[in-house]
């Protein structure tokens, strides 16, 4: 059985995961540790190197929007919950295979310490033309967030391809995606106001899409 087919359903209840995650660390309802809870032991059920990433990504969330005692604690217990949800899975397998195959399925897929350095500067887009297009989108997306001083989708991003090079290709799709879609919505709202407005408002917009890079951003969408 191919990696992408357990894989799939990984990435769907990962995400599950972080929006619960990110509900929890704006409410702070108890109620959403169980969903976390769920859907983490879910991820490690059917793609156990997913687990790695929701770790990654539940410490990042934390630390930049949180940095509490008490989130912290309450956090542990879910992991707590999480260990035991998927215990009878993993203490069989333990118990008739020993530690093999955790060695051979993380002795797979091999990857050099210059592989995110190299990620990074290409962001990924370097196969193909619309690759191209999104990593190019992602790219004025982390100029335009760092303009406004929010730098959680690049810190993230960097979290996940120096921590995770394994499979950085694929959990960074997220970021990455999110960076274009910061540069699309504002590429729009430029579209929707006329010069005089943004002049007078001193958006952000007017400093990194100008004519020439709305030209730019056009050309390259309609290539692709």
């Amino acid at each position: 059985m191919g990696g992408g087919l357990t894989r799939s359903p990984a990435w769907f209840f990962s995400i599950l995961g972080l929006f619960f995650f990110i509900k929890f660390i704006k409410t702070k309802k108890i109620s959403h540790l169980i969903w976390i809870s769920l859907f983490t032991a879910l991820t490690a059920l059917t793609h156990l190197e997913m687990v790695w990433f929701l770790a990654l990504t539940y410490l990042t969330v934390y630390l930049y929007f949180d940095r509490s005692w008490k989130s912290l604690f309450t956090l542990a217990i879910t992991a707590v919950g999480v260990v035991t949800l998927i215990s009878p899975w993993l203490v069989s397998v333990l118990w008739v295979h020993g530690l093999a195959p955790f060695r051979a399925g993380f002795s797979t897929g091999g990857f050099t310490l210059t592989s995110p350095i190299a990620f990074l500067l290409s962001m990924g887009g370097v196969d193909k033309m619309s690759l191209a297009f999104i990593s190019l989108l992602a790219i004025l997306g982390i100029f335009l967030q760092f303009r406004k001083k929010e730098s959680f989708l690049f810190i993230w991003l960097l979290v996940l391809v120096f921590l995770d090079p394994r499979s950085s290709q694929r959990i960074a799709a997220i970021p990455i995606a999110m960076l274009a879609a910061v540069t699309l919505w504002a590429f729009f709202t430029w579209l929707d106001k006329n010069n005089e407005e943004l002049s007078e408002t001193g958006s952000d917009q007017v400093i990194l899409l100008e004519r020439p890079v709305a030209a730019t951003l056009l050309g390259v969408l309609i290539y692709a």
